[in-house]
């Protein structure tokens, strides 16, 4: 497998202490998406990603466009993020001072 782009969900996994496998519903729903719909190094979300980080000053920087699949019998929403430039420089000029960074605590 390839990995084309990046995908982003939320929810319980369970992880087996030692090795680098986990499980559970959000880790093959972000493989579905990574996989099968994320392209050119996108960043994609789901709506759950999206609900719980709305209103995050970091994410005012972004364009979202949306998309739904369906995923094992269900519909699954998902967004893939674009920066948008404008804002982008904006936020940094604003926090230039402070000199943060700007993904820091965001994706």
């Amino acid at each position: 497998m390839v990995i084309t782009g990046y995908a982003l969900d939320i929810g319980k996994i369970i992880h087996i202490e030692g090795t680098d496998i986990n499980c559970g519903i959000p880790v093959h729903i972000v493989q579905e998406l990574s996989f099968g719909h994320a392209d050119h190094g996108e960043l994609l979300i789901t709506d759950a990603v999206y609900k719980e980080t709305f209103g995050d000053e970091y994410f005012e920087i972004f364009e979202f466009d949306w998309f739904s699949t369906t995923f094992q019998g269900v519909k699954l929403e998902y967004c893939r993020l674009n920066l948008n430039q404008e804002k982008y420089v904006e936020m940094r000029e604003k926090n230039r001072d402070g000199d943060i960074d700007l993904f820091r605590n965001t994706i």
